[in-house]
């Protein structure tokens, strides 16, 4: 009788992971040969031995004489049980870089350039350490209701804790999870390309296309109301459940109608907008007319995806609630999108506050508006008002959960019963909390990874995250926030700004203290960059012919000091960059972008800070920030300069980051590479080509 049996096979080339997955976070790659990693191919085992599967792991790593094993799965496919000892490694939020094709990295101290695998497949990791260590099961029933951010972002730290075995995690959203930007919406830059395959939900979640009909919190369960035309329902019992299905548009229901419409859309989630796509294919031949109601740029992103589906512009009629039309914030990448929604043909209307709609057997005949005309049409799309979804306010509202407006909750993200936890902009945080914030005005993202810690607390005892257990306020939300898409007139759009938290003094357009901007009129590029008053960047906003390739990768800018930014004022200033967006994209700027400059800039300024001078410096500003003081940006460049230990401790510092990361930054002249310089002639034939960028190490 056949127990378990595993075929492995030598890893060829494992620096290919470290480079496109987050691996550091669990061995140091540079810590072990390359004959230690080992790959596994196919694993059987009969299912009463599956926690047998670590020992045989370990025997394999020591027949092999191997450390690291590995194991690659296609990006939709569901990981077995029988490797569920192994960890899931989130895919790096990096773009590829490659180096010079005519440079031999051989020659120029330059690491081999590996190219992305394509998909790229799931990765499973485990090593010797990690086996050492069984993981811990946990057999607690998560129900998720939702796909927004906040609910991935939840996903992806908790399926990614690598001491952990959760096994009974569902999630519940319309259409299923999507792999894909949003069609009809903004996409909020919250995650990158391969981020969206969504590996650590596919590959460790149950998933229902389907919605949350009702609520018992009596026996702990839920009804599910699946997607189809028979719309089955299914219960399923819960030890927690997580709420983070985010806000909707809310228009439709505002009108009260007595029977649903045919024609009329609120595309919000995967399912209304397949659903959506579906009717304007069938409803393309025949010719009619769209409406599509709002004033934000989802206006715009829904516009441009009916011209591509073939709706010719004529046809469409925006219907704008405001007396002037404007769904971008910058002014005049306003101006550019307006006007080639309008060179393409496309009606606007502005003053135009919808009312209700008129049917004939039961089908969209034409909109009204407030002022009682109306307007033909057989497809509405909507974009107005977001709230609660009333389905869901009613299942949640008839098991007593405390409404304020919104969703209340306390510190630890649960709501009045503690079996329920909620997250996003769905939410407030009860008054007792004293906490006004807007959670709409925050990264979902983020708001994500703070509600799996909170859920953490319960579920792991002994983890980290036991630090929040006792904690009375929700700490600081401080990544950015982005919008991006595409618009009519073939033009690409994202605009990323700063955090609330950032300013502890009013607003970040109240603490504007002025703006880089260039324009390029063949082919059209304007870019746009906004400085508060504590010199950092605090928005940045791209408009383009060309599709801004990796716009979510330039959010990493937002929030930095513009002292980084390679002189980027002075320059400006003396008209010595014509295009701020192709500035922003060369090879200098590889490091800021790097999805680890983050953190070692943290660790740099904290030691900088142990610096007397800095220290004293650090304490004179933050006594005129505290005080109200409007000159705490003017401090000159000599004040704020490093000295000492301090300039070594942060040179160094950057240094062996830019020597541990050269995987991706090749392209900067690092202390062993200044070293090779001296012995090897060819980098004096090659530095141009190379593109370096020389720091003083």
């Amino acid at each position: 009788m056949l127990f378990r049996s595993a075929r492995v096979t030598a890893c060829k080339e494992p620096d290919v992971y470290p480079k496109y997955y987050q691996l550091e976070d669990f061995i140091e790659p540079s810590h072990y040969a390359v004959d230690e990693h080992i790959d596994v191919k196919s694993v059987v085992v009969n299912p009463i031995f599956y926690r047998a599967v670590p020992e045989m792991m370990r025997q394999i790593q020591k027949l092999k004489g191997a450390c690291c094993t590995y194991c690659t799965l296609p990006a939709d496919a569901g990981i077995p049980d029988s490797l569920h000892s192994l960890t899931l490694v989130p895919v790096r939020r990096q773009e590829p870089a490659n180096s010079p094709p005519d440079i031999d990295p051989a020659k120029t101290a330059l690491v081999k350039n590996y190219e992305r695998p394509e998909g790229p497949p799931v990765l499973l990791h485990t090593n010797y350490r990690l086996l050492c260590q069984p993981k811990r099961d946990v057999d607690s029933r998560v129900v998720v209701v939702g796909s927004s951010d906040t609910a991935m972002g939840f996903l992806e730290l908790v399926m990614a804790v690598p001491y952990l075995s959760l096994h009974s995690i569902t999630v519940v959203c319309p259409g299923g999870l999507p792999t894909s930007t949003p069609k009809y919406r903004a996409d909020k830059l919250s995650f990158s390309g391969p981020e969206t395959l969504r590996h650590y939900t596919y590959g460790r979640c149950k998933i229902i296309a389907g919605a949350l009909d009702a609520l018992d919190r009596e026996t702990q369960s839920v009804v599910v109301r699946q997607d189809g035309a028979a719309g089955a329902l299914i219960k399923l019992d819960y030890d927690y459940l997580i709420i983070a299905s985010g806000l909707i548009d809310t228009t439709v229901h505002q009108m009260k109608l007595k029977v649903p419409v045919e024609g009329v859309f609120s595309p919000y989630d995967k399912l209304s907008e397949e659903v959506l796509d579906e009717w304007v294919r069938q409803q393309q031949a025949a010719n009619t007319d769209t409406c599509v109601y709002g004033s934000t740029v989802d206006v715009l992103i829904s516009v441009q995806r009916l011209l591509s589906l073939g709706i010719k512009a004529k046809s469409i009629t925006i219907l704008c609630p405001d007396a002037a039309f404007k769904p971008l914030e910058d002014e005049r990448a306003n101006e550019l999108a307006v006007f080639a929604t309008k060179s393409e043909g496309v009606n606007i209307r502005v003053g135009c506050k919808l009312a209700t709609v008129e049917s004939h057997h039961k089908k969209l005949k034409s909109v009204v508006l407030s002022d009682d005309t109306s307007v033909p049409c057989t497809t509405l799309i909507t974009h107005g008002a977001r709230g609660v979804d009333p389905k869901l306010f009613f299942a949640l509202n008839d098991q007593s959960l405390v409404f304020d407006g919104r969703l209340v909750v306390d510190a630890a993200f649960k709501t009045n019963d503690p079996k329920i936890l909620a997250g996003g902009n769905l939410v407030k945080f009860a008054r007792r909390i004293q906490d006004a914030r807007n959670m709409d005005l925050f990264n979902e993202r983020e708001m994500g990874k703070m509600l799996a810690q909170a859920l953490l607390v319960d579920l792991d005892p002994e983890s980290a995250a036991q630090g929040r257990a006792h904690l009375t306020r929700v700490p600081p939300l401080v990544m950015p926030l982005g919008e991006g898409g595409e618009l009519p007139g073939g033009l690409h759009y994202c605009f990323m700004y700063a955090s609330p938290a950032l300013y502890p003094i009013g607003t970040r357009l109240t603490n504007m203290s002025r703006d880089l901007k260039t324009e390029v009129l063949t082919p059209l590029a304007y870019t746009r960059i906004e400085i508060d008053k504590y010199g950092r960047a605090s928005s940045l906003c791209c408009i383009a012919d060309k599709p801004i390739d990796t716009a979510w990768n330039l959010t990493a800018l937002v929030g930095m000091p513009v002292t980084y930014l390679n002189d980027i004022v002075s320059r400006c200033d003396l008209g010595l960059i014509p295009d701020l967006h192709s500035f922003l994209r060369e090879d200098w700027s590889r490091a800021l972008l790097h999805d680890r400059f983050q953190d070692v800039r943290r660790q740099l300024e904290s030691s900088a800070q142990t610096s007397e001078h800095m220290a004293a410096l650090l304490n004179a500003l933050w006594n005129k920030v505290n005080s109200g003081d409007s000159t705490a940006s003017s401090v000159g460049l000599s004040d704020t300069a490093l000295v000492g230990d301090a300039r070594l401790l942060v040179q160094d510092g950057f240094n062996n980051f830019l020597e541990a990361n050269s995987n991706h930054l090749h392209v900067y002249l690092t202390a062993a590479r200044a070293d090779e310089m001296q012995t090897n002639n060819v980098w004096a034939h090659t530095s141009e080509k190379v593109g370096l960028v020389i720091g003083d190490v």
